[in-house]
């Protein structure tokens, strides 16, 4: 699975930056992306990928690892690109997972 833009990418193994949080990835992603943190339009995307109410748990040792490709998408989404591409194959995942793929 690849989905992701220019320089930023996510894949089948999930690799969340070590000691931090949920939410602390997605800093570290937005600043990534364009240089500005935006504590809102983060929390957006992490409720849009289901991850809204473990912000705070550490991305490492903390998710499951349906939870941490969710943050692989989130991160993706963070960095705010103009074109995303997704190849996954929908009868592999669960049916809320694709439906996030489909907003």
């Amino acid at each position: 699975m690849l989905f992701g833009v220019v320089g930023q990418s996510c894949w089948q193994i999930p690799q969340p930056m070590q000691g931090l949080t949920v939410a602390e990835n997605m800093r570290v992603a937005q600043r990534f992306g364009g240089g500005e943190v935006d504590n809102e339009s983060s929390a957006e995307i992490l409720a849009l990928v289901g991850l809204d109410t473990i912000a705070d748990r550490d991305a490492a040792t903390g998710l499951s690892l349906t939870e941490m490709k969710a943050l692989e998408i989130a991160k993706a989404l963070a960095t705010r690109p103009r074109t995303s591409l997704g190849d996954i194959q929908p009868q592999r995942h669960r049916a809320a997972q694709v439906d996030v793929l489909d907003r």
